[in-house]
């Protein structure tokens, strides 16, 4: 099976080590809601430093710029330390709304040899156009079929993934349709359908029907976000539906002062917790049902700024997987085959 990426096909085998869910570029002030509160508010207008980086550790959404990724020279940086750790290939989920930059992936994968696979379609129903309100389903469909066979933009550079399609706290009338639209490009394209969902609600089952009432294959959908406050029985229902679920917040363990939460609606639980929860999802026999990542999306992530790193799942989470006594099979099949499998 062929995989599209930003510099052409490869075939799914060739696909290596894959982060499934990560961001190179992007652009997420959307999330940011001001304090009321002229100290904050002055801290939300500065650039991420060493002092400011402990108030992050905190609450991630406390500053504008750490919502920022666009700089080429720490792309190419942190994705050649992801090489390094011996990754071979990243899904970049930015889509319309969220400023996707295509062009500038296509440049990193080049420098950098790291394969990237590009998004395409709409992000949260705040960052839609005005004028989507008056585009139909089957116009939508239509430009994220061109965004494959055509370019995304006028770049050339062409998407591998419908998505991350964007909802919110309940699925909002355009994210209905954006869903319904994405389904309809599915059937044309086979390509993997990415689902945003608001990481502390609970509508990813009503998005995962909307995609199969649309003719979407179980095993094409990817639901996101499921572990930052995470919901076992949630979970569970989610699987029995046989999609993904993504474990993709690795790397994330704020505590957000409830009085600062605006845009998050809880904490964000621990890496060891997720490990703990994906060996007890393995043992129930849904091992071929999980992906992990970080989903990275904020400056205070990269190493450069004192973060993981892309590298993080290779370097610190497969040594805390094997601590927790999940079998070297079943860590292969989450990190190295499913992924591929996916794209198959």
């Amino acid at each position: 099976m062929s995989v599209q990426t930003v510099t052409g096909i490869i075939e799914a085998k060739d696909m290596g080590m894959t982060l499934p869910h990560e961001h190179m570029f992007i652009d997420l002030r959307n999330q940011f809601t001001p304090f009321g509160d002229p100290e904050k508010d002055e801290l939300s207008r500065q650039q991420v430093t060493i002092h400011n980086l402990g108030r992050l550790r905190l609450n991630p959404y406390a500053i504008m710029d750490n919502l920022v990724l666009d700089e080429m020279e720490a792309a190419v940086n942190e994705t050649l330390l992801f090489r390094k750790a011996g990754g071979e290939t990243i899904v970049d989920c930015t889509s319309v709304g969220i400023k996707r930059q295509p062009a500038k992936l296509r440049e990193l994968s080049i420098r950098t040899g790291v394969n990237i696979i590009a998004g395409s379609g709409y992000y949260t129903q705040d960052t839609h156009p005005a004028e989507m309100e008056e585009w139909s389903a089957a116009a939508i469909a239509g430009q994220i079929i061109r965004d494959f066979r055509e370019g995304i933009d006028g770049t050339g550079v062409k998407a591998g993934i419908i998505g991350e399609i964007g909802t919110s706290r309940e699925i909002l009338p355009l994210e209905r349709k954006n869903l319904e639209a994405s389904a309809m490009a599915f059937c044309e394209l086979g390509a993997p359908v990415y689902v945003h969902t608001y990481p502390w609600g609970r509508a990813g089952l009503e998005a995962v029907d909307i995609l199969l009432e649309g003719g979407v294959a179980p095993e094409k959908i990817v639901l996101c976000h499921i572990d930052v406050e995470p919901d076992r029985a949630y979970i569970r229902a989610l699987l029995n539906r046989g999609v993904y679920i993504e474990f993709d917040n690795f790397g994330k363990e704020f505590v957000i002062d409830p009085a600062e939460r605006g845009f998050a609606g809880g904490i964000f639980i621990r890496d060891l917790e997720r490990v703990r929860i994906i060996v007890d999802l393995v043992r129930a026999g849904f091992a071929g049902q999980i992906l992990v990542t970080n989903d990275i999306c904020l400056k205070s992530m990269l190493c450069c700024y004192g973060g993981w790193g892309y590298g993080h799942i290779l370097q610190n989470i497969i040594p805390l997987m094997r601590s927790e006594a999940l079998q070297e099979d079943m860590i292969h099949r989450i990190i190295r085959v499913n992924p591929v499998t996916l794209f198959s």
